[in-house]
């Protein structure tokens, strides 16, 4: 590959990765008076799709390190969006589920993703099968690197 289209190719995935940063810093609404950073509303998400979920397989659902879901819970617990519960077979282990005011929460996310995913269709529909192929062939790979650069290998 030519230096100058390694470049562009670079130059343009950066000029990507920062815009979603950006967004990642913007609270928005989603059909409450509360506003959400993308991190709690997919913490509702998460919650919203499988109620009764634990810590664990909230890390696991989101990519993220057990120790970073308590410090998200927190926020919507005391936004009044999620509660914790014990199950009487297993006192230990601690679930949630999404309140009245979560569950608003919820589904207005998931229209909101209904919006977003119209687009998206509306954009790859441009695209021919090969295309497509193509395009989750290096959204793998690029997948994978960033898998490799966060382990260090």
């Amino acid at each position: 590959m030519k230096p100058e289209i390694y470049n562009t190719v670079s130059d343009t995935l950066y000029r990507i990765i920062s815009k979603f940063r950006e967004i990642e810093k913007i609270p928005r609404s989603f059909g409450i008076e509360k506003k959400l950073y993308p991190s709690e509303i997919h913490m509702i998400q998460a919650i919203g799709r499988d109620p009764g979920i634990n810590v664990t397989g909230l890390a696991q659902h989101l990519g993220v390190t057990k120790g970073a879901v308590p410090k998200i819970l927190r926020k919507l617990e005391s936004k009044g969006l999620v509660v914790r519960y014990r199950d009487d077979s297993n006192n230990k282990e601690v679930y949630f589920t999404l309140t009245a005011e979560g569950e608003k929460a919820y589904r207005g996310h998931e229209a909101f993703h209904a919006m977003l995913d119209a687009q998206m269709v509306q954009m790859f529909s441009k695209f021919n099968e090969n295309e497509i192929d193509l395009i989750l062939a290096v959204l793998g790979e690029l997948d994978s690197l960033a898998d490799r650069a966060l382990h260090g290998t």
